[in-house]
């Protein structure tokens, strides 16, 4: 595992509440958006590349969602964790070759559907994959953005991702 580099966090357009866990660059945004739209009926799963910071000011942990590499599109959750078990090794192939300076920060669901079941197989698939607490999954749902992420418990916490500048 990389350090986390302390750093301030990036202008966004909209100042959140709470600081947030994930800033996602708008051309990213745009990609997951179209991927989970291109097949309505199902959901788009995918490998997150970035980089982990700490925050100057909170000493929190956030990451910054550079790019990713496209996994699949599936029925269900339970679909992404098995492709993730067999594709692992070519999605850290893909990482080292495309942002070599990136490390994996997480994953995403991207789906066109109003209602996504996040359930036990969400819970696996994170675990299994993203075990570092600072690791996120992206929910781009329609024009909505959530950030899910471990919180000590065993569960994913539900927070609003943002769009950097």
């Amino acid at each position: 595992m990389i350090e986390p580099v302390t750093n301030k966090r990036p202008l966004t357009r909209v100042r959140p509440d709470e600081p947030p866990a994930a800033y996602v660059h708008p051309d990213v945004y745009d990609e997951l958006k179209y991927n989970g739209r291109w097949r309505s009926d199902q959901v788009a799963g995918g490998v997150l590349i970035g980089r982990h910071f700490r925050c100057e000011e909170t000493q929190s942990d956030f990451v910054e969602i550079e790019g990713y590499v496209a996994g699949t599109h599936a029925v269900d959750v339970a679909d992404v964790r098995r492709h993730f078990t067999s594709h692992w090794k070519a999605a850290v192939a893909a990482q080292r070759n495309n942002l070599p300076e990136g490390e994996i920060v997480g994953w995403y669901l991207a789906t066109g559907l109003d209602e996504l079941d996040l359930d036990e197989q969400t819970l696996l698939l994170h675990h299994t994959f993203f075990s570092h607490p600072w690791q996120v999954c992206i929910l781009a749902q329609g024009e909505r953005l959530y950030s899910l992420q471990a919180d000590g418990e065993g569960l994913l916490r539900r927070d609003a991702a943002i769009i950097r500048d």
